[in-house]
This record gives C-alpha cells, structure tokens and sequence, in this order.
C-alpha cells in the first residue's frame, strides 16, 4: 500500500497494530528508518504477540548493528512461530554480526533442519564455518547450496555473489561464480541484484570491460543502483586507466554507506582500501580517508 493510504487507515483506526507494521515496512523500503523502528514499537504496543512487527523491528536492528536487540525482538518470534526457518537465518546472521559464531551455525542449521531448501541459509552457515576453520564443510554447504537453488533465479544468485564476493579467499570462485551469474540473469533479465553480482563476479575473474557493462546495466534496472555495485564499478574503472570515473564511483559508494544501515556480514560490499588492487585508488592527491 502506498504510504498516504496507510496514513488514512491510521487516521481512522489508530489502534490497529497491522496498520503500523505495514507503514513502518513501507517507511523502511523508502529508506526512512527512524519513522520506520517508531511505527514498529507502536504496533508492538498495540498487540504485544504480533510476530511480523517483532520480525521486521529485529531485522530493522539487525540491519543498524544493535544485534543484541535483534536477537531479542527474534527470539520473540520463534517464541511465537519456532518453525518459520526465515527467522532462524535472520537470528543467525545476528549472531554471526555479534561475532557469537557456534549459536550463528545452530541457528542456520535449524533453518534447514526446518526448510532444506532454503539457499541463503546453507550459504550464510558456509560463512561462519569457514571462520571457524571448517573450509571442507564450508564447501559443502556451498555445493548442496548450488543443488538446492536449481532453476530459482534469487537462490542462483546468492550462491554466485558468495562465490565471488566471501571474505575468506577460500572459499572464491571467480570462474564458477561467474558461471552462475550468467545463469541467473538468464533466468531474470529484468533482475538488477543479478546484473550486479554478474559484474562483481567479471571483475573478480579480471574481465574489468565486461564487469562495467554489467554493473551499468544492474544500475539502470535499480534506479541508480546500490553501494556494492558502485565500489566495484570505481575498482573496473581503476584497472582500466579511468581514474577519474573511479574516483567519482567511489566517493558515491563512500558517501552511501555512511548513511546506509549495514547489510548482513555476508554481504558486505568490499573494503576498497585493504582490497589489494583497490588500495591505490584512496591514496590519489586531494581524497579523503574512508576505511
């Protein structure tokens, strides 16, 4: 619903819960994430058992890193619905945030216990195992994470921009990564988060032209884009002698990720001055320090 019409039903009806979970859900999409928590807390005070306000107030957390509340506001939710398997992945990535790692993993493997085809949650418990030393199971996750995604665009795409984008060099695969980029645009050229990892994966398999077409392509389809598609567009440019479109990329992406909640630990956009072949570009004269 639009946020006028939600207004209206508040006006008319101002107790009812669902009407501020729904507005603070649309608040949150338009990017106003104080209004956004402020119609949350007002739904749960209204109904103190609505699962989806304590579901998006704790996603909401989790995105601003008060991953303590987070897992408060979730555990609530398992509290009232223990077998929805999405609020297990979003507790786990909380935990994974707090850098309580084992609970990450019991939490990502009761997602799959309650769902064994939920792709995010093989990919995120991929993650936490290859921070705990487990690369063998790590792969694992990833491989059964391919399998279990078959023909589904969004789930083809997860496991590609892990394979391109993880934090641990490990578990990278530029080739496959690229592989599986190409499929999921395929199957949705209309998808920008598609274009996007198709780009970062280019650039990380060094193909720096192909990585720009891709990236411009993904901007065009999500209104301007996002911050992980801007670093790796400035970082292309960079490696092609265009130090200016870089320059300007970077300072784009910079600027939006001091406004931006942070995304989940698995999907954070690149580190440009600890990237090796980005380090360069945030020592150029005249630029400030964004680390």
């Amino acid at each position: 619903m639009a946020l006028a019409d939600l207004n209206e039903a508040i006006r008319l009806d101002p107790a009812n819960a669902v009407s501020y979970n729904n507005r603070g859900i649309t608040r949150r999409k338009m990017g106003d994430f104080g209004k956004a928590m402020t119609d949350y807390n007002e739904a749960i005070r209204l109904d103190s058992e609505n699962r989806n306000a304590f579901a998006n107030r704790g996603q909401l957390y989790r995105l601003k890193g008060d991953y303590a509340q987070a897992i408060a506001d979730l555990a609530e939710v398992i509290r009232l619905q223990p077998e929805e398997a999405a609020v297990h992945v979003i507790r786990g990535q909380a935990y994974l945030g707090k850098g309580e790692l084992d609970r990450a993993v019991a939490d990502f493997s009761e997602a799959i216990r309650l769902d064994p085809t939920d792709v995010l949650a093989y990919c995120e418990r991929a993650v936490v195992r290859a921070k705990l030393g487990q690369i063998e199971e790590a792969r694992n996750d990833l491989t059964t994470a391919e399998k279990v995604a078959a023909e589904d665009p969004r789930g083809i795409n997860e496991v590609a921009w892990l394979l391109a984008t993880c934090e641990d060099p490990r578990l990278r695969d530029s080739d496959r990564a690229v592989k599986l980029a190409n499929r999921a645009v395929e199957l949705a050229p209309k998808k920008g988060h598609s274009w996007g990892t198709l780009g970062t994966a280019r650039y990380r398999a060094g193909d720096w032209k192909g990585a720009i077409e891709a990236l411009e392509k993904a901007n065009e389809l999500r209104f301007g884009g996002h911050a992980e598609d801007w670093f790796f567009l400035a970082m292309a440019h960079w490696q092609l002698g265009n130090k200016t479109e870089a320059r300007q990329w970077y300072d784009k992406a910079a600027e939006w990720m001091g406004k931006k909640p942070r995304q989940c630990p698995s999907h954070q956009p690149p580190a440009l001055p600890g990237d090796g072949d980005a380090e360069t570009l945030t020592k150029t004269e005249g630029t400030k320090d964004h680390t």
